[in-house]
């Protein structure tokens, strides 16, 4: 057995993922008849995978080693305050490791930390240019750090593969390009919002996903937009048509574009046909809050300020905040 152990110390532990039960009673006598730091792990994985997350941790503070791994596992079971630590550590000992990149990174979005996410991904990106995930990484720090032409510059050089349900990299053109709208009509340059908008509109061949049926799309964000131009420029006609061109789309389910149809209601006079879509809805679905900022927002009420939602939620708060 001595020997056996020893052989099996000597291999590597990289994609070594045990979990059956009946393994526990082995590596639990191994730990005994060896210091050696790899059947510590594995028996950790395998209570890890038995949600005894107690004992696991217990055996994981008892382990020694410099695979890379290692570190990576032990910041998602402990998920504490040395999370970013472990992850570090992890990226030292395998810098071309993408994945502690993207793990690093997202840990800072969701501590809302866009600085340290933009100067990390930015060092993973000059590492290993050609990853198209690295670069919507850096793609996604760009906008959340409000760089949003450095954002969409870098979309138009990036190719992603297209893989199921990869609306990632569109979303992330969209929202730059609609959010330089946004800026450019806070400075009253309304023709370049327009462009701007007209550019949101795309769906690029590199982005890693292919367009949608016309009927399927909803503009109603870009519409209002473009109604706001309009009639900044003097143009009612437009603004007018594109007013009811949000109203006449035949919605399924609420979202915050629901509150774009209410304010397209009140533009055309029909103040009362929008505060009854929003109360609707708020009767609806009583808990979302997404429902109960809109509705709040229509009325001319200041909102809850920590509401989170996607990117059509983030432009229209922004939009709100221009105007």
């Amino acid at each position: 057995s001595t020997e056996l152990i020893q052989k099996a110390n000597n291999l590597s532990p990289s994609l070594v993922f045990p979990f059956r039960s009946n393994s526990t009673q082995v590596l639990e006598w191994i730990i005994t008849q060896t210091p050696n730091w790899k059947p510590k792990y594995y028996l950790a994985l395998v209570y890890w995978s038995r949600n005894d997350l107690s004992r696991a941790k217990q055996l994981f503070t008892q382990c020694e080693t410099d695979f890379a791994p290692f570190y990576a596992s032990r910041a998602a079971l402990f998920n504490n305050d040395d999370y970013a630590g472990d992850i570090k550590k992890a990226a030292q000992l395998d810098p071309n490791q993408w994945r502690y990149g993207k793990l690093l990174i997202n840990h800072f979005v969701e501590k809302k930390n866009y600085g340290e996410a933009l100067a990390t991904a930015k060092q993973y990106h000059t590492r290993l240019p050609q990853d198209f995930r690295l670069s919507m990484l850096l793609a996604n720090a760009l906008l959340l750090n409000k760089q949003y032409k450095a954002c969409t510059d870098l979309l138009d050089q990036t190719i992603i593969l297209p893989y199921e349900g990869a609306t990632d990299g569109r979303q992330l053109f969209h929202e730059a390009w609609l959010m330089q709208a946004v800026s450019q009509i806070q400075t009253k340059n309304y023709k370049a919002a327009l462009v701007s908008i007209n550019t949101a509109r795309r769906w690029p061949d590199n982005l890693g996903v292919g367009k949608p049926y016309d009927e399927d799309i909803d503009s109603r964000l870009e519409n209002y937009l473009e109604g706001i131009c309009f009639e900044k420029t003097k143009s009612p006609d437009q603004a007018l048509e594109k007013w009811n061109e949000i109203i006449s789309f035949k919605r399924s389910g609420n979202n915050v574009n629901t509150l774009i149809t209410a304010l397209a209601l009140r533009q055309t006079k029909r103040t009362e046909e929008g505060e009854k879509l929003l109360s609707e809805w708020v009767q609806k679905e009583h808990n979302d809050q997404i429902a109960r900022w809109c509705t709040e927002v229509y009325h001319g009420n200041k909102p809850v300020d920590d509401v989170q939602g996607n990117e059509n939620f983030r432009i229209v708060k922004a939009l709100l905040i221009a105007q």
